[in-house]
């Protein structure tokens, strides 16, 4: 019962600068124990990334992003892509730690452990925009 897919691919990716918030990863990534291409900012460290939409056809949808997301982020990016099947792939443009939900930070859930792994208490959000930003405007392009 396969069909196949209809013909086209198209790729987009929005980059974006995240500052590192972490005080563990700035003390690694100024040791070089990290290995990320991070910027001084002021006094303190930024990192530049990207999350990537490839579409193939009109059937299928894919999301590439900079780390390992909680599900809370990437359930509404997939939820608002309109092809029928829908893909969220993490730790695919960059290895960027755990990316939480800001609202989730700090719950005393798994002992904080995602938010001691991750770049701050912002990069969730920001790259779930990102994300949905992207999603939006290929949706644009499925009507």
């Amino acid at each position: 019962s396969a069909q196949p897919l209809s013909s086209g691919v198209r790729v987009a990716r929005k980059s974006f600068t995240q500052a590192v918030e972490n005080p563990s990863f700035v003390a690694a990534m100024t040791a070089g124990l990290l290995d990320y291409d991070y910027k001084m900012k002021g006094l303190g460290l930024t990192v530049d990334t990207q999350v990537t939409l490839a579409r193939l056809g009109v059937e299928a949808q894919f999301i590439a992003f900079p780390g390992e997301s909680l599900t809370r982020n990437g359930l509404p990016i997939k939820e608002a892509m309109k092809a029928p099947y829908r893909f969220f792939f993490g730790l695919t443009t960059d290895t960027l730690g755990y990316f939480v939900p800001k609202d989730e930070w700090k719950t005393g859930r798994n002992g904080d452990y995602e938010e001691g792994v991750s770049l701050g208490q912002n990069a969730g959000d920001a790259a779930k925009q990102r994300a949905l930003e992207l999603v939006e405007e290929d949706n644009a392009l499925l009507n």
